[in-house]
């Protein structure tokens, strides 16, 4: 049975109100480590108790990959502000950073002669894709990064995980300035 977690007694970390994305975040502290806890869209405005059930696929998604054997984020169920909350263990930690995939295609690429600003940046346009992972830099630097993403494709399709978008993936970026994806896709 999976254990769901009383975090009302939470810290906040001194990294809350510094993730991006839709939904509501909040950064804590958790068995002494830094946690983000994402909550879930309210359907309606006014209405406690129409949420979805983001939280529970996220989790399950998680534990998927891990079994499939991708090195992925920690994930728990809990139990914060009376909302059922998914909580992820910070894996930007210890001088590392998330670049979101969003943020990696401002990177300036000499070889670019289209105007890559006016493409939709809240979707995956594989070609767009396809030219960054041949020419930005920093997608350069981490091996094998197209099978990368189209294992990771391959398994948000079977885990039906339709939040792929830009500002929901993306690299970590390592002190010693090395990079890897982010969820790390190498198996282990």
């Amino acid at each position: 049975m999976t254990p769901i977690y009383d975090l009302d007694e939470c810290m906040l970390s001194y990294k809350n109100a510094s993730y991006g994305g839709s939904r509501k975040k909040e950064g804590i502290i958790f068995n002494n480590k830094e946690w983000l806890v994402k909550y879930p869209h309210r359907k309606l405005e006014n209405s406690a108790k129409a949420y979805s059930s983001y939280q529970v696929s996220e989790y399950i998604g998680s534990h998927i990959y891990d079994i499939l054997g991708y090195d992925v984020q920690n994930t728990i169920l809990g139990i914060r502000n009376n909302t059922l909350v998914v909580g992820c263990e910070d894996f930007a930690t210890n001088g590392r950073i998330l670049m979101e995939m969003k943020t990696i295609k401002n990177v300036h690429i000499e070889t670019a002669d289209i105007d890559l600003s006016l493409r939709n940046y809240s979707g995956n346009d594989v070609d767009e894709l396809m030219f960054h992972f041949d020419n930005n830099p920093v997608l350069q630097e981490i091996p094998n990064i197209k099978r990368q993403f189209f294992e990771q494709a391959i398994v948000d399709i079977f885990i039906g995980n339709a939040c792929r978008y830009n500002d929901n993936w993306g690299i970590i970026r390592q002190k010693d300035n090395a990079a890897v994806s982010a969820p790390n896709l190498q198996q282990r």
